[in-house]
């Protein structure tokens, strides 16, 4: 797909030279050999082959397979990860695209459901605590970074902490601490970087001198 056009032929306005349709993609053949590919609602303007083009038909032309290739490139990122769709607008606007080329391509994901604020959440969560434990407030915070909505972000994080015991994940991380450094004090600095409470860490020292008394700590 060409990302650009030439809006004349030696002076000779282009013309509709061709169209083919394949379930609602719809490729454009131009006079001048150009090919244009675009869903159906990107462009609902009706042409028919030998249709002289006008400069605004063009212009919507262009802007409607320029909107399928930002679909294009936010499913290949999709099939790579999960992404929310604030971060495959970051990552579409460093590609070159434009608002009204990109958020029509992330509103027919969504519909789609190929784009989900709340998979993402969900796959980031479990990724995220898997290799690194956080608290509650630490991971609520990481996401709405990442665009998730606080509404969203609270349900997604209290449906995870229903299945995962804060304290049992403070208690691991405290044990994990320890074992890299023996000294307590810097141990807590870290867990309270990580935004467990100093209830939750203290809760998580009495817990591992406990195993360490009967030899499992």
């Amino acid at each position: 797909m060409s990302d650009a056009f030439d809006k004349d032929v030696s002076g000779e306005r282009l013309f509709v030279a061709g169209i083919e349709k394949s379930e609602n993609i719809v490729k454009y053949v131009l006079s001048n050999g150009q090919i244009f590919y675009t869903r159906e609602q990107y462009f609902q303007i009706g042409l028919e082959s030998g249709l002289q083009l006008s400069d605004e038909v063009l212009d919507a032309l262009f802007q409607a397979m320029r909107t399928y290739l930002a679909e294009c490139k936010a499913v290949s990122l999709l099939n790579y990860a999960e992404n929310s769709r604030f971060m495959l607008t970051t990552k579409l606007v460093r590609k070159g695209f434009s608002p009204a080329e990109y958020e029509p391509a992330l509103d027919y994901l969504e519909a789609e459901d190929f784009l989900s604020d709340r998979r993402f959440a969900e796959s980031w969560v479990r990724s995220r605590l898997k290799r690194k434990a956080e608290s509650r407030l630490v991971i609520l915070g990481k996401l709405t970074t990442r665009g998730v909505s606080s509404e969203l972000a609270e349900a997604v994080v209290a449906d995870y902490f229903q299945e995962v015991d804060e304290t049992a994940l403070c208690v691991a991380a405290f044990e994990k601490q320890l074992r890299k450094c023996k000294d307590v004090e810097k141990v807590f600095r870290r867990l309270q970087r990580a935004g467990f409470s100093y209830s939750l860490i203290r809760a998580a020292e009495k817990s591992c001198k406990l195993k360490s008394q009967s030899n499992d700590c």
